[in-house]
């Protein structure tokens, strides 16, 4: 698009070649022509980003676990989030949100790394009638 740089295309023309939309070619040049090329591709890092820092590491979530398995506080009948957070605030030095325990403390899903470790259950060969039941089923 740079006119000392022929050939000069169009906002279309570069959407089409990159494969995006025409306002994302037009943010980008006002973020250019406003901020410059350090501003332009300056990256914006997500909080859920791997690289971001976590506050629950191998050792807070150890004594997570440790604590969400103990005994329950007078007056209540199981751990809620919201007690676990108040029980980590006053363990730990800085306050752990509530839905980094629950994403802690939830159950492995079927395509969570551990999950994956475990092979599949050898199938045996099933066998069925003419009426439509399944030998090696029962």
């Amino acid at each position: 698009m740079d006119a000392n740089h022929p050939p000069v295309k169009t906002y279309k023309q570069c959407a089409s070649d990159h494969g995006i939309s025409e306002p994302t070619i037009t943010n980008v040049v006002k973020k250019f022509v406003n901020e410059g090329l350090d501003g332009t591709i300056k990256l914006k890092r997500s909080v859920n980003s791997d690289n971001a820092q976590r506050k629950v590491d191998g050792r807070v979530e150890a004594k997570l676990l440790e604590v969400a398995c103990g005994p329950v506080p007078k007056g209540h009948s199981r751990w809620t989030l919201r007690l676990l957070e108040a029980q980590m605030k006053i363990i730990l030095d800085e306050p752990i949100s509530r839905e980094a325990i629950r994403r802690t403390l939830k159950k492995p899903t079927s395509t969570s790394p551990q999950r994956l470790l475990v092979p599949p259950k050898e199938r045996r060969p099933r066998i069925h009638s003419l009426h439509g039941r399944c030998s090696g089923c029962l």
